[in-house]
């Protein structure tokens, strides 16, 4: 069917034969947008075409109009919608206008439409780790029913964004698609105890993400074992500064046995013992710091070691610990 012949279907309505048409304007404005239509197709403006020729049918419902109008979808590569179309002129009313050229009209929507079918690209969806039922798909923002995920839901050629939601989870992937061929996608998820899925991948052959408990299951782990190294450190520094402030303190109480010795008293010392009166100073100071900053030690690493998350009563005891000092030396008995 030529362009002009459908200029001639559509100079032949009348109000009365469009009896659902609101009134003439209506149908006056139609004819233009199918005339402009038209000429948009000639120059090669499919967009326009499309858009003019499908203004035009929302207001006749022609086989003509909606042949025309499905030409220009073919051409701007939306199929589905062209095979919609193709179909919807096959079931109007013929009896409208030219009925010879209507019947035409049918008869090569019906053919191309038989042409165009295998060649449209088909999506299929699996599903892996949830019910299909609680999966949400959407192809280029087009909800897919749950149902149809394995019959091959029609797809435009070209590139098409997936999406799947289950509850709070999204997940996205784009899919190339050629003519005539069936591209299957997967989405998979791993279930939780609740029927709630966590995402892992939409590609095939993907990795799970890991579970939300097992996550929270290490991070216990690994915060008490961290503790635990911390506490240890406190052990080692807090036994080190009783080990310097007792050695310290016994070379202090050494020197100021020879000050005595020499005649010194207090602080009281004549100019030759000035030195060795600095250096007992010195040394009677440090070990008070040593003593202070290991029992510091000590009893924080206690506290971090009794706070820490504990183990399992099937894997590890409780730990018994006791610390001791001793002269010059420190340390902690206990068993684990």
């Amino acid at each position: 069917m030529t362009h002009r012949t459908l200029l001639a279907a559509l100079s032949l309505m009348t109000i009365t034969e469009l009896a659902h048409a609101e009134d003439a304007r209506a149908i006056s404005n139609a004819r233009e947008a199918a005339r402009q239509g038209l000429e948009a197709m000639q120059a090669g403006r499919f967009e326009e075409a499309a858009a003019k020729l499908l203004g035009a049918y929302q207001i006749v419902k022609l086989p003509t109009v909606a042949l025309f109008a499905a030409r220009a979808h073919v051409k701007l590569g939306k199929w589905v919608e062209a095979s919609e179309l193709y179909l919807q002129a096959t079931r109007l009313d013929a009896g409208s206008g030219d009925v010879a050229i209507q019947r035409d009209a049918q008869n090569q929507a019906e053919t191309e439409r038989d042409d165009l079918t295998p060649r449209i690209p088909k999506l299929t969806i699996a599903v892996v780790g949830s019910s299909t039922s609680l999966v949400a798909v959407e192809v280029d923002g087009v909800r897919v029913p749950n149902g149809l995920f394995t019959t091959g839901w029609q797809v435009n050629p070209g590139i098409a964004k997936i999406s799947a939601t289950v509850g709070s989870e999204h997940q996205q992937q784009q899919v190339a698609f050629s003519e005539g061929k069936t591209e299957q996608v997967t989405f998979r998820f791993e279930q939780s105890g609740h029927g709630a899925s966590a995402m892992a991948t939409a590609t095939p052959g993907g990795t799970p993400a890991p579970n939300v408990s097992s996550i929270t299951s290490e991070h216990h782990k690994s915060g008490g074992s961290t503790q635990r190294t911390a506490a240890w450190v406190g052990f080692g520094l807090g036994g080190a500064g009783l080990v310097i402030g007792g050695v310290t303190g016994l070379l202090a109480m050494s020197k100021r046995g020879q000050l005595d010795a020499n005649g010194c008293s207090e602080n009281q010392c004549d100019a030759a013992q000035a030195g060795a009166m600095d250096s007992y100073n010195r040394m009677r100071h440090l070990s008070t710091f040593g003593v202070i900053a290991g029992a510091a030690g000590i009893t924080t690493g206690i506290v971090l070691w009794f706070t820490a998350p504990k183990r399992s009563s099937t894997t590890a005891m409780r730990p018994e610990l006791t610390p001791w000092v001793g002269p010059g030396s420190a340390g902690l008995d206990g068993r684990f």
